[in-house]
């Protein structure tokens, strides 16, 4: 019970601290966007979740970074690929060409800081109704074996005590 308890704990842990770096981050205007096309494979990969700083400032961007941008209704994660007068040229690392479109100071959201293989699967289904409940119970049921295992010690060491 002891392992159990010790598991279920860490994973409950891991939940809380996950959720409040979100929190945390979303504050600081940091936003996590979930990688839906190949475009930029290798380098990203579909379902992977790229975190960007929305708060950097759009003349710092250099070309080769990644960059975060407004297409139509849509996010676009893309490299850029040349400064031009007229804005920022950016191509995905697995594309041919370069993006028809420009991106300007007014489409660009942010450069990416980092990028989580497979976490956008995760995310996904989080952001679905069944997801929703199913993490749900998954969190109660993790909470209440630990609130069994833990009375079950207590129990125990008062009954070995006595």
């Amino acid at each position: 019970m002891r392992v159990l308890n010790k598991i279920t704990g860490a994973m409950l842990t891991m939940i809380i601290i996950v959720a409040l770096a979100v929190i945390g981050l979303s504050f600081a205007n940091i936003k996590c966007y979930v990688i839906e096309s190949g475009s930029m494979e290798p380098s990203i990969q579909v379902g992977s979740v790229v975190v960007a700083n929305e708060n950097y400032k759009y003349e710092d961007i250099n070309i080769g970074d990644v960059i975060v941008f407004k297409s139509g209704d849509s996010r676009v994660t893309h490299r850029v690929a040349e400064k031009t007068s007229e804005g920022l040229r950016t191509k995905g690392d697995a594309n041919e060409v370069e993006d028809k479109i420009i991106t300007t100071k007014d489409t660009f959201s942010g450069k990416v800081l980092c990028s989580i293989p497979k976490a956008g699967f995760v995310a996904k289904m989080l952001s679905e109704p069944k997801g929703k409940v199913l993490a749900v119970v998954f969190i109660a049921l993790l909470a209440f074996i630990t609130i069994i295992s833990t009375d079950g010690e207590k129990s125990e060491d008062a009954v070995g005590n006595k």
